[in-house]
């Protein structure tokens, strides 16, 4: 086993699509509980965190997205009962859509295994990414259920991510940390997507979530502005991308030119622009980071 999550590591695509297949039912076994496949994870992300990412991004390929959904939901609950999140309404009302037969998966105690569970959810939601957008209640539901707990991921991918001890990786630690802080860059990135995508479908809760995940928001870019170019890179090009893109749609509704209004301060912008560039902003030492 430990030979092929080793090979699965660092194998070519074509390689490890194959290893995926033999090592499926051990680490994704569908018959069994969604409690299971969680546990699962956290196994396989013990065992190999690296297999763990190459594994999720070929799963899809194995079993059908709503059994990836059921998976990402089940992560999800693990890293509420870690970060402490309290039940909130969606949980409450939505009762009935989730299995209440489902039990809660064991806590997890280690940070490492926390941010890798992290980035597990990343990886398997840009492996149904177009399934999702297919089902437009599927997809709302998720994203609702991660979106009720957004402020206190950009907290956890602070307190978690960051300061991991790469210092067990004696022969390349300055390549483990850019490993590292590029999954937190691509995390922050799902993140700044979700919200964006709540905002658009749902304004007025995504207006509210905006503005619960700024404090998060901030302590995030105070972590990050001290990072190396490259993963600094990554998180500054989402800030960036996500203020075109908002900007880019609300000029798309204009029909004529004089409706164009020149924003003369961050307030002017539309919502999530405007609090991303006020976080950035009011911190000199991220302002200077860009």
């Amino acid at each position: 086993m430990d030979h092929l999550l080793a090979r699965l590591a660092i194998d070519s695509p074509s390689v490890s699509k194959r290893i995926v297949e033999l090592l499926f039912n051990s680490f994704f076994p569908v018959n069994e509980s969604e409690k299971e496949w969680c546990c699962r994870c956290v196994t396989l992300i013990q065992m190999n965190a690296m297999a763990a990412r190459k594994f999720y991004q070929f799963a899809h390929k194995h079993t059908a997205p709503t059994n990836i959904i059921k998976l990402m939901l089940a992560i999800r609950r693990l890293l509420n009962s870690y970060i402490q999140v309290g039940g909130d309404l969606t949980d409450i009302n939505d009762s009935n859509k989730e299995n209440s037969a489902v039990e809660a998966p064991p806590p997890v105690h280690d940070p490492t295994v926390v941010s890798s569970l992290l980035e597990m959810v990343v990886i398997l939601w840009r492996s149904v990414e177009k399934a999702l957008k297919q089902n437009e209640e599927a997809d709302k539901y998720t994203t609702a259920k991660f979106g009720s707990a957004m402020a206190k991921y950009f907290q956890e991918v602070v307190n978690s991510c960051v300061p991991v001890d790469i210092s067990q990786d004696q022969e390349n630690p300055e390549e483990s940390s850019a490993v590292l802080l590029g999954v937190v860059a691509n995390i922050f990135q799902k993140i700044i997507e979700l919200l964006a995508r709540r905002l658009k479908k749902e304004p007025e809760e995504g207006k509210q979530l905006c503005q619960s995940a700024a404090p998060g928001l901030t302590d995030f870019l105070q972590v990050a502005q001290t990072w190396g170019k490259a993963p600094l890179s990554g998180v500054f090009s989402t800030v960036f991308a996500a203020i075109v893109v908002e900007k880019r749609h609300l000029l798309q509704k204009i029909t004529h030119p004089e409706e164009v209004i020149v924003p003369q301060s961050v307030d002017d912008m539309p919502l999530l622009s405007s609090i991303l560039l006020s976080v950035v902003l009011k911190s000199p030492s991220v302002t200077g980071a860009f």
